[in-house]
């Protein structure tokens, strides 16, 4: 009975809302996996190009931390369960985003692509922010 108990405190139970088909999957105990996330996934893919990117010591701590923060609030603001805090996140995740931008900006003989990449999440959490309202 004790462990019965247990593992009801850790269930967690999907929003009124929960549509399905958007790219959520539950697992046992109810929690949401984001493997369909894009926003999330392009800002997996924007942190690792980053990582790769030869920039001055000065900023490559600075690029570092504000790409993997714009990951790590997208995923955080996911799991919000009221729509104001979500978009608090994800307000958060697109001022990581600029601050990505703007040291790319700095670094002399940054690849266009990764630019490109720059842009293409802040619209997508730029979008996010204005469907949560």
């Amino acid at each position: 009975i004790a462990k019965l108990y247990v593992l009801k405190l850790f269930i967690k139970i999907p929003p009124k809302k929960f549509n399905p088909h958007k790219g959520w999957r539950l697992n046992f105990f109810g929690g949401i996996f984001m493997n369909n996330f894009r926003t999330y996934n392009l800002s997996i893919l924007f942190y690792k190009e980053c990582e790769k990117l030869h920039v001055s010591s000065c900023l490559r701590n600075q690029l570092t931390r504000a790409s993997s923060s714009i990951a790590l609030n997208l995923a955080e603001g996911r799991g919000r369960k009221t729509l104001l805090d979500q978009k608090h996140f994800f307000q958060i995740a697109l001022g990581s985003a600029r601050e990505c931008k703007a040291i790319l900006d700095l670094t002399i003989n940054t690849p266009k692509n990764l630019i490109n990449q720059a842009d293409s999440i802040c619209a997508h959490i730029y979008k996010l922010i204005k469907n949560a309202c």
